[in-house]
């Protein structure tokens, strides 16, 4: 069994209990408000592996849920098929590339979310939006405005089709839009697309 054990600079035990496989150590002890620095592992005397970390009080993380509705967007481009992609500036990911879409408003319907926002980063109209998939992502961290956040984002994933492919815009000029472009399928493994869409957009070019 692996376990954690966490304790305060004078040595005293603040934490210790089982880590569940798959379960990073540091994200469990960051959520309950302390900073954990990483001092060792060992076997006990019953054969578990006991991680041991020094922590410090910290700044209690807000949590956060983010839903959000993206899109999947194929066409022919010029007699090239493409997929439309934005990518992205005043984020941790600048100058990576993703799929358009973003956060819905409070009580919006997702498909009308995830038109208004394909039409926002990319000046594209998109019409027969079917659900493909739900990609959750769990973390802690500052967030940029610098507020310490239990962050959930769930995205849901929308494969649309895009009847007159145009030159792409970005009309939420401002925002964290950079560039939006049809972006030729053959060049997807030249360019630095997000780790959880790259896969969304393989699976959704494929059956479209």
């Amino acid at each position: 069994m692996l376990r954690l054990r966490a304790t305060d600079p004078s040595g005293a035990v603040r934490r210790e209990r089982p880590v569940r496989h798959g379960a990073d150590p540091v994200e469990l002890l960051r959520a309950e408000g302390l900073e954990p620095t990483f001092r060792g592992a060992a076997r006990d005397g019953a054969g578990d592996v006991v991680l041991h970390f020094e922590v410090v009080p910290r700044e209690r993380p807000h949590p956060y849920q983010r839903i959000a509705a993206y899109a999947v967007v194929p066409a022919t481009v010029d007699g090239v098929r493409c997929v439309l992609l934005t990518s992205f500036r005043g984020t941790r990911r600048d100058g990576w590339w993703g799929l358009p879409g973003g956060g819905l408003d409070p009580g919006e319907d997702p498909l009308d979310g995830v038109r208004r926002e394909v039409h926002e980063e990319t000046g594209q109209q998109v019409t027969g939006l079917t659900p493909v998939t739900v990609v959750t992502a769990h973390w802690t961290g500052p967030s940029p405005a610098g507020r310490v956040e239990d962050f959930h984002a769930v995205r849901l994933i929308y494969h649309g089709v895009c009847e007159r492919p145009g030159t792409p815009v970005v009309h939420d000029v401002g925002g964290t839009t950079a560039d939006a472009a049809w972006v030729p399928l053959a060049d997807l493994d030249r360019i630095p697309v997000l780790e959880w869409a790259r896969p969304v957009i393989l699976d959704g070019v494929a059956t479209s």
